[in-house]
């Protein structure tokens, strides 16, 4: 008898970038999988995988009492529909909303997906104030539900779990991120020509895109040649979205490049010398660190919770502290300007990809939690999962 798997994710582009992998996954492990998700243009795809799909209205930035009232109990209706066994809840609204609907929908068992604290996590200012409002959600949301996990991707962020959140640690689950497909993204050797400094993302002023256009371009006027690429589209539902017209201003100066939101990710790396990922934003561990790393590119990161589970300074990249602009315009000096020293650090950064980040072992350990949760009945091996057509498994 299959078992029925329900993701809830806000948004269709984020689930196909950084959960498909584990729907397919769960699907050849014998569940029937549905994401309730808002829809733009990823629906086909989603469903061409074999996940059914239920659009929502749900959003991110909405703070409407009534409407998001309206809608919890849209969800409770969709979870009493599918009726699943286990619920995975992405992100801060789905995990809060998701596990109210959960107890009015039969109590599914729960798995609980923060990719980050951000900053939610802030103690200056008024983020004191919305730190211990979220903080209250949480634990509500985490009391809800008997069978329960909650997974997080580095240890500052299990720290929060366990300490300010009071989550039983065996509740808690570390998988440090999604993981690289180590095929898609295969060891590339760099370009030649002009340096290509690139970062991607969501397109937020507090990811940093502001402070690498103005970085590359001192250097530039004291010197040293490079290219700074941007991908990616700013995201309308935050309040800290770069607007189209001041990207599209630093392409008319001559300062950066937007190449605008890509599928193709390994070509882009491919053609990149150093990933720039001046963010100061708290982090799970960010995928374009972890993709970079598996094509073998040095990378240039803020020393914040995330990007130092992956970037060790000196050795396959660089931290600099988050809000420097000097300290980031001397490490990108430093790699744009020893070819010797960006290439060994790429190398590294390949082998910690392939040793620690790899998708197979993210996805493996993430069917594990859902058995843990569904002991009842088996599902296949987490040592055995098939991604893209070949055998995986936890470390290979």
């Amino acid at each position: 008898m299959k078992r029925r798997l329900l993701f809830l994710v806000t948004e269709d582009w984020y689930f196909w970038s950084h959960r498909i992998s584990i729907a397919v996954a769960a699907r050849q492990a014998g569940f029937d999988v549905t994401v309730a998700t808002r829809v733009h243009e990823h629906r086909e795809r989603i469903e061409e995988k074999g996940v059914a799909v239920v659009p929502l209205s749900l959003r991110r930035s909405s703070c409407n009492v009534l409407g998001e009232l309206r809608a919890i109990i849209e969800l409770t209706r969709v979870y009493r529909r599918v009726r699943p066994g286990v619920v995975h809840h992405v992100g801060m609204k789905p995990v809060i909303y998701g596990s109210i609907a959960a107890l009015f929908a039969g109590r599914p068992a729960v798995v609980n997906a923060i990719s980050g604290f951000g900053h939610v996590a802030d103690d200056a200012g008024k983020g004191r104030l919305v730190k211990a409002v979220v903080w209250r959600f949480y634990r509500l949301a985490f009391a809800l539900a008997p069978r329960l996990r909650v997974i997080v991707q580095n240890p500052e962020n299990l720290d929060v779990l366990l300490n300010e959140l009071a989550l039983a640690r065996e509740k808690a689950v570390l998988i440090r991120g999604v993981g690289a497909d180590l095929q898609r993204f295969a060891h590339r050797p760099e370009p030649q020509g002009v340096p290509v400094l690139m970062t991607a993302g969501r397109l937020l002023w507090n990811k940093g895109s502001s402070e690498l256009v103005e970085a590359a371009a001192f250097l530039r006027e004291h010197g040293q040649e490079n290219r700074v690429v941007i991908v990616g589209a700013p995201d309308t539902e935050s309040p800290k979205a770069i607007p189209q017209e001041v990207l599209r201003q630093w392409e008319r100066e001559g300062k950066a490049e937007w190449w605008g939101h890509r599928d193709d990710m390994e070509n882009v790396l491919a053609q990149t010398n150093v990933v720039v990922l001046h963010t100061t934003y708290g982090e799970g561990v960010p995928k374009i660190l972890i993709e970079s790393a598996a094509v073998g590119r040095a990378a240039i990161a803020t020393d914040v919770p995330g990007c130092r589970e992956i970037i060790t300074h000196g050795d396959n990249g660089l931290l600099v502290p988050p809000g420097d602009l000097e300290a980031l315009k001397v490490a990108i000096e430093t790699l744009v300007g020893d070819d010797i020293l960006r290439r060994r650090m790429g190398q590294r950064a390949r082998e910690i990809a392939e040793a620690e980040f790899s998708e197979s072992e993210s996805v493996a350990r993430t069917l594990s939690v859902y058995d843990e949760l569904l002991p009842e009945a088996t599902t296949a091996s987490p040592d055995s999962v098939q991604l893209n057509g070949k055998t995986h498994g936890p470390g290979r």
